[in-house]
């Protein structure tokens, strides 16, 4: 009785006293390692991902989308507003419809 009590004890201590190791195993100086180098690689990644985004915006031209296709301003009633032909989000078209548009600036010398 005496030697199963102690087996039961010392395996009771092993498992709550063990520590785990969660990387198969290795030592806490080669974990520290390996944390450190994805900490770094995510930093850099993050920062050149980042650059290339910032690139992507101010060097590539952005086109405006075309308002001069008939399928786009399909109505089938005039919407219940004051400019009855302009969708509520519209500034452009209402200054047109109030009489208070400013001449467009056209960069790509299109109309």
């Amino acid at each position: 009785f005496k030697k199963m009590q102690s087996i039961f004890r010392r395996s009771i201590a092993t498992k709550f006293l063990a520590k785990r190791q969660f990387s198969a195993g290795h030592s806490a100086e080669a974990e520290k390692a390996e944390m450190d180098r994805w900490f770094k690689l995510t930093v850099v990644m993050c920062g050149l991902s980042t650059l290339v985004g910032a690139y992507n915006v101010v060097a590539h031209d952005h086109d405006h989308p075309r308002t001069d296709l008939p399928y786009l301003k399909l109505r089938n009633k005039p919407y219940p507003w004051s400019c009855p032909d302009c969708n509520l989000f519209e500034p452009q078209c209402w200054a047109e419809c109030r009489g208070t548009a400013k001449p467009k600036k056209d960069d790509h010398g299109e109309h």
